[in-house]
């Protein structure tokens, strides 16, 4: 490889590490189509749902969002562990929603990571956002072996109702060969529970099972369908116990709604 090309190549790199505060930010209010679609998007995710953050080269997007969602994508935590924010910037109304779009100039590109970290500086210059992080008591599942002993299939594939042997989503997880971990499973379902869950099972294999329980946006079934607790008792013979823990907790000090540009 020629000098100069090596040159440009570590030029680039060292830019894109070193990138921590956008550029530009445009800040703007949402406009939502019509009532309709504002009340089923509050409905389906909350004042305080993750937006999806799309990050291409210099450029991070993130179509809607409000300013709890924008503290769970900078931090990457779940909406329990963001404590604080202000009433008035969690009422269900259209002024709520922003949407930003943030770049990166003289070449530098962003990792996902890279991301966070801007829209961290971001927040903090455009919402004047102060935050700080400590441990807060808040309801948790425990993840634990039920009576009887666990269903697991370990070392052997189970029958697949899907296309694909590992699907995971809003209603069913499912990993039709044994290569699951109790860790996986429980990334898997702290992304569809309403508290955080912490695997208590002990069980330190791989695994293949197929879980589906009622979920609002779950895949229509012909068969009725449990709740999650009991889909997790009667077909993995694992069992969610309701309990308090620490978590690492967000707590806002200050935040402001930004001025939109």
């Amino acid at each position: 490889m020629r000098p100069a090309v090596c040159l440009l190549l570590i030029y680039i790199a060292v830019a894109s590490v070193s990138a921590q505060r956008f550029d530009v930010v445009s800040i703007k209010p949402v406009e939502f189509s019509n009532e309709s679609f504002f009340d089923g998007y509050v409905a389906g995710g909350g004042m305080c749902a993750r937006p999806g953050v799309k990050v291409s080269a210099n450029r991070v997007l993130v179509s809607i969002s409000t300013v709890c969602g924008l503290i769970r994508a900078a931090y990457d935590v779940r909406d329990y562990q963001v404590i604080g924010t202000p009433d008035a910037l969690t009422k269900a109304v259209a002024t709520n929603f922003f949407s930003v779009d943030a770049r990166i100039e003289n070449g530098a590109t962003a990792t996902p990571d890279q991301a966070r970290t801007m829209l961290q500086s971001m927040l903090a210059d455009r919402f004047k956002l102060h935050v700080h992080r400590e441990p807060r008591q808040v309801p948790i599942y425990t993840l634990v072996v039920a009576k009887g002993g666990h269903k697991l299939a370990e070392g052997t594939d189970v029958p697949c109702p899907f296309e694909y042997p590992n699907v995971s989503g809003p209603g069913v997880i499912a990993s039709c060969k044994p290569t699951m971990s109790m860790a996986q499973l429980v990334f898997a379902l702290n992304r569809q529970a309403d508290r955080p869950i912490m695997d208590k099972t002990g069980l330190t294999g791989k695994y293949a099972f197929v879980l589906r329980w009622l979920a609002e946006a779950s895949v229509p079934s012909q068969d009725p369908l449990p709740s999650l607790f009991t889909a997790i008792q009667e077909q993995l013979g694992l069992k969610l116990e309701p309990q308090r823990d620490a978590v690492d907790a967000i707590v806002v000090d200050h935040v402001e709604s930004p001025s939109p540009n």
